[in-house]
């Protein structure tokens, strides 16, 4: 990942210290505090910290009261761009598939359904396919960011084995100094 991992009691602080008794009067106790860290660590855990600081600066700028964490992960999620549900269920209408969760999610509904289904039930398919599609995207971003690690580094090909399962494709198997360089390796 480009950045690192926010601790939840980081983020915690922070919403403390942004909304002050709006967020902490409905704390109970340490259990629960300790709970609310730990449930926003695991749930924003490959959602990387420049998205996260790029939501706490809008709510900062433009929230009196502290977001859920369905709110806050929308808001991460904007920081990319990424069109809601209902603006790929309307882009996909139009074929507009310029940015590719749409098409994602125009395939898994089908070409029938978005053709002959009511718009209340393309909206739960298109909501529903929008999540996995989140859900699949951060998995590659993950497997992706791993890739690129591995590029950056001078591989041999006895120790590309441990990376990408070791598929090995090479490309201009030019030695430097004996060893393969990284960018002979296409992943």
């Amino acid at each position: 990942m480009e950045g690192k991992r926010m601790s939840g009691f980081k983020l915690y602080t922070m919403f403390v210290s942004l909304w002050g008794q709006k967020f902490t009067s409905v704390q109970i106790n340490d259990d629960f505090i300790e709970a609310w860290c730990k449930l926003w660590e695991e749930s924003l855990r490959n959602v990387d910290s420049h998205l996260i600081n790029d939501a706490i600066n809008y709510c900062a700028n433009n929230l009196e009261w502290p977001p859920s964490l369905a709110e806050f992960r929308k808001l991460c999620e904007r920081s990319l761009n990424i069109p809601s549900p209902q603006e790929c269920l309307q882009l996909a209408i139009r074929r507009d598939f310029t940015h590719p969760i749409v098409k994602t999610i125009f395939d898994k509904v089908g070409s029938w359904d978005m053709k002959h289904g009511k718009e209340s039930y393309l909206i739960r398919k298109f909501e529903k396919h929008h999540t996995e599609a989140l859900s699949d995207s951060r998995i590659k971003k993950i497997e992706n960011d791993t890739k690129l690690e591995c590029n950056r580094l001078k591989i041999d090909q006895d120790s590309l084995q441990g990376c990408n399962d070791g598929k090995k494709i090479y490309r201009n198997r030019t030695r430097v100094s004996g060893m393969h360089k990284a960018s002979d390796y296409l992943f």
